[in-house]
């Protein structure tokens, strides 16, 4: 996956101040901002994503998983359906382009940092009733084919990664 970090980064760093605002702000209008700003910047990456996804290649942005965590969190906060539809749009591609010529799932993300927000955003849609049963199948096939490649090796990193690993079986 080629990696071209900016327009994620730009993603990450709206949610946290997003989820850091949220939490002191105490205004409605500053509040009505954030969701804005939010908004906003998850429409761009998604259409952004557009030629990636009608070619079923990986997304260029390696940080495309955290655009599943940002429109799952801008809809429970708006309710706005078109929010649960690209969610739902985007995590199917990523269980798409990663299905080889013969068939077999490929892991999407060789890591855990990923997992916390691609297993949100399932199980979100999930309990929103967007997935049909082969849909749920496909992304659970997905999700044991990502874990399969960290459950035979070690982790000798830092406790950080550990503690992703850990939050990551827990969802």
């Amino acid at each position: 996956m080629k990696k071209n970090f900016i327009p994620g980064l730009r993603l990450l760093v709206t949610l946290l101040v997003f989820a850091r605002a949220l939490a002191a702000a105490d205004t409605p209008s500053f509040q009505q901002q954030l969701v804005s700003d939010l908004r906003r910047d998850v429409e761009r990456l998604h259409r952004a994503s557009a030629a990636e996804r009608a070619a079923n290649t990986a997304p260029k942005d390696f940080y495309f998983p955290y655009l599943l965590w940002g429109l799952i969190n801008l809809h429970e906060k708006t309710g706005e359906p078109v929010l649960l539809d690209w969610a739902k749009e985007d995590l199917m591609w990523s269980v798409r382009f990663s299905i080889d010529a013969d068939g077999k799932v490929k892991p999407f993300f060789a890591n855990f940092r990923f997992y916390p927000t691609f297993c949100g955003a399932f199980n979100y849609l999930k309990a929103h009733g967007a997935l049909t049963p082969a849909e749920i199948a496909q992304v659970a096939a997905q999700l044991v084919a990502s874990t399969d490649t960290r459950l035979d090796r070690a982790d000798f990193g830092a406790q950080n990664r550990g503690m992703l690993s850990g939050s990551a079986f827990r969802s």
